[in-house]
């Protein structure tokens, strides 16, 4: 492919101190079945080798950018979007593997649905060894993503999806202050307008480290995307052309998600106020979901306070002291919440080798 020539696919690909790992994440673009593409890497200020790994593949389709000093992540994305030249805009992180055939596939799913603006896909976590540690399904219909979106955060998989430029350009592209929630802050944006997917079967691995992204962000990760859905529930922006029932169905979900959200941060103003609007909006999905939406926030809050049972004991306290009338038939959900709340401290302090608090 010529230099000049415009390619279908820009994929971006941002690299900060990967030099353990960026070789083997260009290889898996460049091996991509699919050839027409540009590569774009944005080396962040690297201080080890990541850049002269870079410079040493000769591809004529790669295109290297170096920042002077460390950007961030969101920062060197834009930057990458505005170098691309192609309609179609791919993301790939420094330290994961594209499976061969992920562009391919993704290309025309694209081609056959003019109206998805992001579309993901299956993918696999693997550790250091190069262990597989799970493989990750996620909703496939933009229905299915719809009503996971706002109360189930984990709809796509970053380094995983393929976007139309145009819709991208439409939503305002990435914002640097919702940085490490920048990617759910985006779908919300984007998905008002345009439609989301995900190609139900594997097309990434996502490698698993201590220094990685989200291992170093959780817990304020955590809080930005309750602000982030908060704020898409409050604009209530949807596309012309998607059944409105449905996506109530998915607001419903996000209110119950951010009224959990603000109990679990000792915030209890405006939880019974959000829990209301989720039965405005949808009394069925509303009732179904404050029951396993409590149970993930459970499981959330024990994983950041070290298993701390008091704690959760008293998030308990908190939500149903505050639940409205119209959810009291979820009382009985105390009990079973409480179990899970046992069971996880028991696994906890027996990975800990703690036997007698985990017995």
């Amino acid at each position: 492919m010529m230099l000049n020539s415009t390619p279908v696919v820009s994929v971006i690909l941002p690299a900060f101190n990967a030099a353990r790992y960026i070789h083997a994440a260009i290889n898996s673009i460049l091996v991509q079945t699919f050839t027409d593409f540009e590569l774009i890497v944005i080396d962040d200020g690297s201080t080890d080798d990541t850049y002269r790994i870079v410079l040493g593949f000769t591809d004529s389709r790669m295109r290297v950018l170096r920042n002077s000093t460390n950007l961030g992540l969101v920062k060197s994305l834009n930057r990458g979007v505005d170098a691309a030249r192609s309609g179609l805009l791919a993301r790939m992180d420094a330290d994961d593997c594209s499976e061969p055939d992920r562009l391919a596939i993704q290309v025309e799913w694209m081609q056959r649905n003019p109206r998805l603006g992001v579309l993901g896909s299956y993918y696999e976590t693997f550790d250091e060894r190069h262990f597989v540690l799970d493989t990750v399904t996620l909703p496939v219909t933009d229905a299915e993503v719809r009503y996971n979106l706002y109360g189930k955060t984990h709809c796509f998989c970053h380094p995983a999806v393929l976007m139309r430029r145009q819709a991208l350009k439409e939503a305002g592209g990435y914002r640097d202050e919702w940085f490490p929630a920048e990617d759910l802050e985006l779908w919300l944006r984007m998905l008002e307008n345009w439609h989301g997917a995900n190609v139900p079967q594997v097309l990434h691995r996502l490698r698993r480290h201590d220094s990685s992204v989200t291992s170093q962000n959780a817990r304020k990760q955590a809080q930005l995307v309750i602000a982030a859905v908060t704020e898409a529930l409050s604009r209530g922006i949807c596309p012309d052309d998607i059944d409105l029932a449905a996506q109530q169905a998915g607001w419903a979900r996000g209110e119950i998600f951010v009224a959990l959200g603000l109990a679990a941060n000792g915030v209890d103003d405006g939880f019974g106020y959000h829990l209301q609007r989720a039965m405005q909006l949808d009394e069925r999905v509303a009732l179904s979901s404050f029951h396993d939406l409590l149970g993930d926030r459970v499981s959330t809050f024990m994983h950041h306070s070290d298993a701390d049972v008091t704690g959760c004991r008293d998030l308990l306290d908190r939500v149903f002291a505050e639940l409205p009338a119209s959810f009291g038939k979820l009382r009985y959900s105390r009990t079973y919440i409480e179990s899970q709340v046992h069971a996880i401290a028991a696994f906890h302090y027996s990975k800990s080798d703690k036997k007698t608090q985990s017995r």
